[in-house]
């Protein structure tokens, strides 16, 4: 069953498809939420959070726990609606300045600092105080 709704503005709502087997009550999930940011669907019927459902971590695993066994070959969808989709990088407080002097041949600049990460967000380059265009000015 797919989302009828408004679509996230960064990334996508991520989706998890499980089988029942007529005893199992706890399933592994592939990310940790709480009952209320999923849309858990079984063989066709919405689930009711805290109800139907509940979620935890257990040693380090998310798990879903049903209120009963879903039927063995029941189909299990589960959207989650509250899952970003973000990358983790260090930052620095402060910002560093490089200076170079170019000499009308060389192209290539080696930074004093390594950057949190190599992307146009995390450089802003000027020549002769005019603004360069990543991509089109400048390569990382």
């Amino acid at each position: 069953m797919a989302y009828i709704g408004a679509a996230p503005t960064y990334g996508v709502f991520d989706r998890q498809v499980l089988a029942g087997d007529g005893t199992a009550t706890q399933f592994n999930l592939d990310h940790m939420a709480v009952p209320t940011s999923l849309l858990v669907v079984l063989d066709g019927v919405v689930q009711e959070p805290e109800y139907s459902y509940s979620t935890n971590l257990t040693a380090g695993q998310p798990k879903i726990t049903f209120s009963e066994a879903p039927d063995n070959g029941g189909r299990i969808s589960i959207v989650y609606l509250g899952n970003e989709v973000l990358t983790a990088t260090s930052a620095t407080s402060s910002t560093h300045i490089d200076e170079f002097n170019g000499d009308g041949s060389d192209t290539t600049f080696t930074l004093t600092r390594a950057p949190a990460a190599n992307n146009a967000h995390n450089f802003a380059v000027f020549v002769d105080n005019v603004y360069q265009r990543y991509g089109s000015s400048f390569h990382t």
